[in-house]
């Protein structure tokens, strides 16, 4: 069961990166969340699986901080929220 729940994971942040909506920027438009996602679903999977480089997760730390900073969601759509 828990094999299957990853795989769906997987399967939806495939999905949603792939049929994203709206503009072109941001987030959701680009692959870093996507590859990072699915890194963790496969080491879930596979503890031997390969780690992706330090570097990858770059654009999200920078991402994330910029979004507490502008007081928006930590989701894909950066959406604003109350302080």
């Amino acid at each position: 069961m828990d094999r299957y729940a990853l795989i769906a994971a997987g399967a939806a942040c495939l999905g949603v990166w792939r049929y994203r909506t709206g503009t072109d920027d941001g987030l959701p438009a680009g692959p870093a969340w996507a590859v990072m996602a699915l890194a963790r679903v496969l080491r879930r999977l596979d503890p031997a699986a390969p780690r992706p480089p330090a570097s990858a997760a770059e654009p999200l730390l920078t991402e994330l901080l910029n979004r507490f900073d502008d007081a928006r969601s930590f989701d894909l759509y950066a959406t604003p929220i109350g302080r």
